[in-house]
């Protein structure tokens, strides 16, 4: 018996049934039937890994982290069986069994439907607010069990075991006397000559008073309903797997995958066929039997002569070895589904023939096409009813598709294609996907994304809800296409400014250590296009559990220092330094406006040169019609121009290094080097090129650098004296960063 966390429902049957439902008890959009837990325990490297599920969910990591047995697990526990056998192999522990637990939530009355009439009472009893949890367990060599969730008292006192041995063989009084005796609490709710139903009965309000933390869910064997291999209460599963044989998945029985998907499809026409229907009706009437109480026996029997002839001669024949036995023929009909099913999809490419016949590209290709078509026609005009919740073309049964790696074999735009019909399956049935395209990061999309990663063996998820986020639904929007890679799949991130650290910064590491490999590493530089967008940057990796470094230089000291850090101490450290600064150039006789050198250097930027190009235009209009709007448009962009002298000042400042200034950055630095921050202390990381200038192509200055310089000797070289310095700063840092992969 396993032991579960009690949920605190209280036994009062389906609870929310019949809110907001339909009369056919169908589920409005976005309230459908969906498995949102899954726990997974003892199955190949998932040992015990629970994951939470959404309406669209992305399942992404590298090759074998456990994506393909997460959909194997889903599929055991809500068929019974895996896609292939479950063998010795399958088991973490040979000596425990395997056990995928699921959580089902929104469950309706129409869901209920679905549940032979028989059993549907006993299941209705163990959903508890549109909600159960159900365990499906196989043993080595044995066969797989169901089990489900019910809530039990954690007393000891309220054993249901040790009751029924209280009143085994006990009658009328004498069995009120063993229950009452055995549990007090049942003495108001007894008549005074009891059966052993009314003594459950009983025990189960006096199990309904309790408070819910005096419970705890206990899984007992799962009522037949459920378990029964007919059942429909389970979400029927489309699985379509990476690698398989695609002769199977495009077959059109109900069995194959894409049959199902045909099978959605073509219950689009179900009410166009109802006459058809009828036909059949009067077919099966003619051959088999009307099954139980639905027969009057004092009506003839309805079936062809010849039909009663041949049973009543197979069972004379029979009773003249077993007189008391009965014999009944049922004839199967055709129906509508064994008629679609016999569908068959012929291609002509050049070549006509089967689908069967055709490359694996074309044949998922056309299976893609179903589910396409399937969600067009579903949201056609000439779909939607009156009332859309009684349209006979709305699905009866929940699906759950289970989809590796959708992106193979399709072009770029044709993987777009399909994450939109994706996104819109998702709305009225349950979707899971793997994949390894960075085009399936969509927000717009995609509720959630579970990032698998194996550590000691066994696999860790880490859930990225982007459906209840709405700053990271927002940073999706403004985060490049290219970054989604690493978002995805790096292990480690590094933050850097502009486009030539990009390329710039894994050269150097290279450079100082050959195995500090980027690619080999999976580290990726991802540029933030400044110091703005680091600290959104830095939170959107690490969502996706990543390791994530900055690499940013030393004018963040004067700008755009609080994207950094969040650290109190680390602001005060900078607080004090910069007022450090501040004080110095203060203090100085002639402090140190921008000298025609820093003035020259400066107007190279091109935003300062626009800036002196504004102001030499204002200064002409000036001129011609004196006026304090010209007069302001002087000035506005010489302030501008000033503070950028003001902050090239700073920065002089900062490098100069004079003693009590060095040590207190170099305490600062340290500080943020163990939050995985790293500041350039020579400035941009232009100043480690050597000869380069202000009004040099920095990323064409950058490639030239890396052609260059294939050695540490030739990187220090271009520093001369202080080379040494320089290689020990950068090995400094990129050490840190490569140290942690």
């Amino acid at each position: 018996m396993s032991l579960l966390p009690y949920s605190g429902i209280q036994p009062d049957g389906l609870g929310r049934f019949g809110k907001n439902r339909s009369r056919t008890g169908q589920h409005p959009e976005g309230d459908d039937l969906k498995i949102t837990e899954v726990h997974i325990e003892n199955f190949r490297a998932h040992a015990d890994t629970k994951i939470a599920l959404s309406t669209f969910g992305c399942i992404i990591g590298e090759n074998s982290v456990g994506k393909s047995s997460l959909f194997h697990a889903i599929h055991f526990a809500c068929t019974g069986t895996t896609p292939k056998r479950v063998t010795d192999h399958d088991f973490g522990n040979p000596d425990l069994p395997i056990r995928v637990t699921l959580t089902l939530e929104d469950i309706t009355e129409g869901d209920l439907l679905r549940v032979p009439e028989t059993h549907r009472v006993d299941v209705r009893n163990v959903v508890r607010n549109g909600s159960l949890t159900l365990q499906r367990e196989i043993q080595r060599g044995g066969r797989a069990t169901l089990m489900c969730a019910k809530p039990a008292p954690k007393d000891a006192r309220y054993s249901k075991s040790a009751l029924d041995t209280a009143v085994a063989s006990k009658r009328g009084a004498a069995l009120r006397e063993a229950a009452v005796q055995a549990l007090p609490e049942l003495e108001d709710k007894l008549p005074d000559s009891p059966k052993k139903a009314d003594v459950d009965q009983a025990y189960e309000e006096v199990i309904a008073e309790l408070p819910a933390d005096a419970l705890v869910d206990e899984m007992h064997p799962a009522p037949t309903g459920i378990s029964s291999p007919t059942s429909k209460l389970f979400p029927e599963v489309i699985y379509i797997e990476a690698v398989k044989d695609a002769d199977a998945e495009v077959k059109t029985s109900d069995s194959a995958t894409f049959g199902k998907l045909l099978g959605l499809l073509l219950n689009e026409i179900a009410s166009e066929l109802t006459d058809l229907e009828d036909h059949f009706s009067a077919v099966r009437e003619k051959l088999s039997r009307i099954s139980g109480e639905d027969q009057d026996p004092e009506e003839e029997d309805p079936r062809l002569k010849k039909v009663v002839s041949i049973e009543d001669t197979i069972q004379k024949f029979v009773q003249e070895s077993f007189p008391d036995v009965t014999l009944r023929m049922n004839v199967p009909a055709p129906d509508l589904k064994t008629i679609l099913s016999g569908a068959n999809l012929e291609i002509d490419d050049g070549h006509s023939g089967p689908l069967s016949s055709k490359g694996d590209g074309l044949k998922r290709t056309v299976a893609f096409a179903i589910l396409r078509a399937y969600t067009e026609l579903r949201g056609a005009p000439s779909n939607a009813s009156e009332n859309p919740q009684e349209s006979p073309s709305t699905p009866t049964s929940a699906y759950l598709l289970l989809f590796e790696e959708p992106e193979l074999y399709l072009h770029p735009r044709a993987q777009r294609q399909l994450l939109q019909a994706l996104g819109k399956f998702a709305r009225e049935h349950q979707v899971m996907v793997t994949t390894h395209s960075p085009g399936f990061l969509e927000p717009t999309s995609t509720a959630t994304f579970t990032k698998l990663r194996k550590c000691a063996g066994e696999v860790v998820p880490h859930l990225v809800d982007v459906s209840s986020e709405t700053s990271l639904r927002d940073a999706f929007q403004l985060i490049c296409h290219e970054n989604n890679e690493a978002a995805f799949f790096a292990d480690t991130v590094v933050l850097v400014e502009g486009d030539s650290d990009v390329f710039t910064f894994p050269h150097l590491a290279r450079v100082l250590d050959t195995k500090w490999n980027h690619i080999e590493r999976n580290v990726m530089f991802v540029q933030t296009g400044g110091k703005g967008g680091i600290k959104r940057y830095r939170e959107f990796f690490e969502k996706f559990d990543s390791t994530v470094h900055v690499i940013t230089d030393l004018d963040v000291m004067v700008e755009g220092f609080g994207h950094l850090t969040s650290t109190p101490e680390l602001k005060r450290q900078h607080s004090d330094l910069m007022g450090k600064v501040d004080n110095l150039i203060e203090e100085q006789e002639n402090p140190p406006g921008p000298n025609s050198k820093q003035l020259s250097n400066i107007v190279a930027n091109r935003t300062a040169r626009q800036l002196w190009d504004e102001a030499q235009a204002a200064l002409q209009d000036w001129d011609a019609a004196p006026s304090a709007d010209t007069a302001r448009r002087i000035t506005e962009p010489l302030e501008t121009l000033f503070e950028k002298g003001s902050k090239n000042q700073k920065l002089l400042a900062l490098r100069a290094e004079e003693k009590e200034i060095g040590d207190e950055l170099t305490k600062l630095l340290s500080g943020l080097a163990e939050e995985r921050v790293y500041v350039l202390r020579r400035g941009a990381l232009e100043t480690y090129f050597g000869t380069f200038t202000s009004g040099d192509d920095k990323v064409a200055a950058a490639m030239q650098f890396c052609e260059s310089t294939s050695t540490e000797r030739a990187l220090e070289g271009w520093h001369g004296d202080d080379g040494k310095d320089v290689v020990k700063e950068l090995r400094s840092i990129l050490g840190a960063v490569f140290a942690q992969v």
